[in-house]
């Protein structure tokens, strides 16, 4: 099944492990989530282990919980975190996003400034990888997007 932002992710059984198979062909997003995963390895961090690794396949273990998209994983600026969480609140109840903003104590504007971004990168997501139904919606949603 597709998972993550690009690859295909698989539960798979050895030597009586389930363990999660995830396979890319953009060897770039594969190396950074190789390099990811093994930064992180140790760190306390709930993060999978990197059971074996070939070009295209990772092979790791089953974390509890919901899908983590490590190949996508960077250093950046925490306000571009607050503003992916704020714009997909928003996207639905403005208020939900101003209270979320007020709470973390950031400036609004500079929250705001990221929406353009993630606007584009999850169009971009649906564009190859999501439902075309979520692609139409959010298209027409930046169409009528203030100037």
């Amino acid at each position: 099944m597709r998972q993550g932002a690009v690859g295909h992710v698989r539960i798979v059984v050895r030597d009586g492990r389930r363990l999660v198979e995830k396979r890319m062909t953009d060897p770039v997003r594969h190396g950074t989530e190789v390099r990811a995963l093994r930064a992180l390895s140790g760190s306390g961090l709930p993060v999978p282990e990197i059971v074996a690794e070939r070009p295209g396949s990772i092979l790791m273990t089953l974390r509890p919980g919901r899908r983590l998209d490590w190949e996508s994983a960077h250093v950046g600026d925490p306000l571009r975190e607050l503003a992916r969480a704020a714009w997909a609140a928003g996207r639905k109840d403005p208020h939900s996003a101003a209270a979320l903003i007020d709470a973390y104590g950031a400036e609004p504007a500079a929250v705001r400034a990221w929406y353009p971004i993630h606007a584009a990168e999850l169009w971009l997501w649906f564009a190859e990888a999501g439902p075309a139904e979520y692609l139409d919606r959010l298209t027409a949603e930046l169409r009528a997007w203030p100037d």
